[in-house]
């Protein structure tokens, strides 16, 4: 439901395409309330579906990373575009 606008805010949204397309929006409400292999075949042909006729957006990357710290690791950032700034880590 990452791209549903059925609960957009002027700002802090997950949907951070703004994309709001009632069509979409009621099959992505339908395809909820599955769940098995129904559920995923419906999600995956409407993301082909979504993504061939009125995209949200053009993919770029997806960060999948899983980072594991010491307690005694500080000053972590974290950036969507270079991941982990190794320079600015520091000791606690």
């Amino acid at each position: 439901m990452l791209l549903s606008g059925d609960s957009l805010h002027d700002s802090n949204n997950n949907n951070v395409a703004y994309f709001n397309d009632p069509k979409y929006n009621a099959q992505m409400r339908a395809a909820a309330l599955l769940s098995g292999a129904k559920r995923y075949s419906t999600y995956g042909n409407l993301d082909v579906s979504m993504f061939k006729n009125n995209p949200p957006w053009a993919a770029r990357n997806n960060f999948n990373d899983r980072i594991m710290l010491s307690s005694h690791v500080g000053c972590f950032t974290f950036n969507s575009t270079y991941s982990v700034d190794l320079a600015a880590l520091c000791l606690k």
